[in-house]
């Protein structure tokens, strides 16, 4: 990160859908460049950073699991210092899943946008959908939308 530094700019190291499994320890590196212990950060630098998951690492239930029977005595330890990596980023974000009546909304959001009126058949097709695709969510109303587009299956 030196040379980003020297370059008289602002830069933004976007990391998308980070994620690390349970036996992967080079999340600790990360960690470092983030705290600036290996070297300092920058000013002019900013790490923007997205996650499906809510920890970043994988725990398993044997992380939780009898200490005897795991050879760890201080369990907590090990399972804060996996927590600990999604605690350097300052902001979280959690999209719950929406209601019926939400879902609905996004549909109607996204058929406004796409100039389509969102009549009774839209609104019954988008339900029918949502049933099939496992779900309510903002990634379904756009499936479906695009799906209904496309004189898809969903029309």
């Amino acid at each position: 990160m030196p040379k980003l530094s020297e370059r008289g700019f602002k830069f933004i190291i976007f990391i998308d859908d980070l994620s690390f499994e349970a036996d992967d320890s080079s999340y600790k590196y990360l960690k470092s460049v983030l705290e600036g212990s290996a070297e300092a950060k920058p000013s002019n630098v900013i790490f923007y950073v997205t996650s499906n998951r809510r920890h970043i690492i994988a725990e398993k239930w044997e992380d939780r699991g009898d200490m005897s029977q795991r050879g760890e005595i201080h369990t907590m330890d090990q399972l804060n210092e996996k927590v600990s990596l999604s605690d350097r980023f300052g902001l979280k974000l959690t999209f719950l899943r929406p209601s019926p009546k939400e879902y609905i909304e996004i549909v109607k959001g996204i058929a406004a946008e796409k100039g389509i009126e969102a009549d009774d058949r839209l609104i019954m097709a988008a339900n029918a959908y949502e049933l099939s695709a496992g779900g309510r969510s903002g990634r379904t109303a756009k499936h479906f939308m695009d799906s209904w587009l496309c004189g898809g299956e969903a029309k």
